[in-house]
């Protein structure tokens, strides 16, 4: 066919005319994407020649991409590998008003939301990765536990605290006199303990829930 026929033939396919990178033999001559005058490939390499003469032609269509629902809500991002989901809220600076809030905005799920909790290092970096984006340095973390022994904390969804930590130098801090909560540094992606009715600047709440 000539070049203007080939250009509606790959236009009523949803696609233009080839590039010309492919090397098909069985197809040469074929026209590829080109300005007046036309070009074609031949064996020899890529030529000139009138729009009105014929040859074959490879449309491009680009792949079609699956559109993807996510099972979590809106404004909620889903994590396939721990079959969660998250969501942020930058204008939490306490604690205590946090972990109501996360229970607050997942009422309407009928499921039981938390600030997020972290069981590996792979949901550590996710979670590092989310508060990032948000431009806080901190971000809380569901879990409440002794200043003077690592192994006398425990995670808001019930699992098992020491099978995973990421705790930072010194950490955590034995000088309070009463049971701490967890924070993350955004850029270390260690946890810090602090008092619970500290308020922080530059904090990040991130909520959880599992399906």
């Amino acid at each position: 066919m000539r070049y203007n026929e080939a250009e509606e033939f790959c236009k009523s396919l949803g696609g233009t005319v080839g590039n010309g990178h492919e090397t098909l033999t069985f197809l040469t001559p074929y026209w590829t994407k080109s300005s007046t005058p036309c070009t074609y490939k031949t064996l020899k390499g890529t030529t000139k020649r009138s729009c009105t003469k014929k040859a074959n032609v490879i449309c491009e269509i680009d792949p079609i991409q699956p559109v993807i629902h996510s099972p979590c809500p809106s404004n909620w991002i889903h994590n396939p590998r721990t079959s969660a989901c998250y969501y942020t809220a930058n204008d939490i600076k306490r604690w205590s008003l946090a972990d109501k809030f996360c229970w607050k905005i997942t009422r309407p799920f009928d499921v039981d939301g938390h600030i997020v909790t972290i069981h590996n290092e792979r949901e550590n970096e996710f979670v590092a990765k989310l508060a990032s984006k948000t431009g806080n340095k901190n971000a809380y973390l569901g879990a409440i536990g002794n200043p003077s022994d690592k192994k006398l904390w425990s995670w808001f969804d019930n699992t098992y605290f020491p099978s995973y930590s990421n705790w930072g130098e010194d950490q955590p801090n034995s000088s309070y006199k009463t049971s701490t909560i967890l924070v993350m540094n955004v850029t270390s992606k260690q946890w810090y303990n602090y008092h619970p009715t500290r308020v922080l600047e530059d904090v990040v709440t991130i909520c959880k829930f599992d399906l």
